[in-house]
């Protein structure tokens, strides 16, 4: 198997990258700037890292501690992640990134300022990572009240790689969220019948600036046949 994933990869590595799905932030791109800490650009955006830690005892609220002692942390528990992707793909950027191979408690302080010292360069800025690695397409994932102002801003700046929205609706589709209600105010939505006429011209907003796509993360794509009345009613 080792072979034929080596022979995929020198066949493939000549092409640029074309990202279907990701959770980068447009603005993080619009807005160029440094990530300031190691725990800002490794820990907190990645929900793999963040929930094996939660699994494990470590609570969100650890994780706004000091960024040095949350990046002691992750590495104090670096074997929570052995055989998992999150230590395939995390031990790949530390290596051949920062040339970091020792991740633990030890070598935690003097891989965070390592870290923390590269990632004030100019090299290390958004835009100029998404040319260093040849980033052709980049999908985000995006609410469905998002302005999308960042991903306007990006094509006006009219940079290399496409960036582009998707759809993602599930603050306005699961009622089981906290802000499910808010959600629904904010898009604007006073009936069942506006609910959908709302969601068409988001989503028309959304392929106007490029969108091809949709997620959706409800637990159940179950639908059920309705009356007018009835939809009005359970919206209400």
């Amino acid at each position: 198997m080792s072979k034929i994933a080596k022979r995929l990869y020198e066949e493939m590595a000549q092409f640029p990258i074309i990202s279907p799905h990701g959770h980068v932030d447009a603005k993080l791109l619009a807005e160029n700037k440094n990530w300031p800490d190691a725990v800002e650009l490794l820990i907190k955006p990645d929900h793999y890292v963040t929930r094996m830690l939660y699994s494990q005892g470590i609570t969100y609220e650890e994780l706004k501690r000091p960024a040095i002692e949350v990046w002691q942390m992750f590495c104090s528990n670096w074997k929570l992640f052995a055989g998992t992707p999150s230590s395939l793909w995390l031990s790949e950027i530390l290596d051949s990134l920062f040339d970091i191979s020792d991740i633990s408690e030890i070598s935690a302080e003097k891989s965070f300022a390592k870290i923390n010292e590269r990632l004030e360069s100019p090299e290390f800025k958004p835009l100029a990572l998404l040319n260093k690695f040849d980033i052709e397409v980049l999908a985000t994932t995006d609410s469905t009240n998002d302005d999308l102002f960042a991903h306007q801003k990006l094509r006006d700046i009219g940079i290399k790689t496409r960036v582009i929205p998707t759809f993602r609706p599930d603050d306005v589709t699961d009622p089981e969220r906290a802000d499910f209600k808010s959600s629904i105010e904010k898009l604007g939505a006073s009936s069942f019948s506006s609910l959908i006429t709302k969601l068409t011209e988001r989503r028309n907003y959304f392929k106007s600036l490029g969108a091809t796509a949709a997620d959706h993360g409800i637990f159940s794509p179950q639908t059920l046949k309705m009356d007018e009345i009835d939809k009005e009613k359970l919206f209400t």
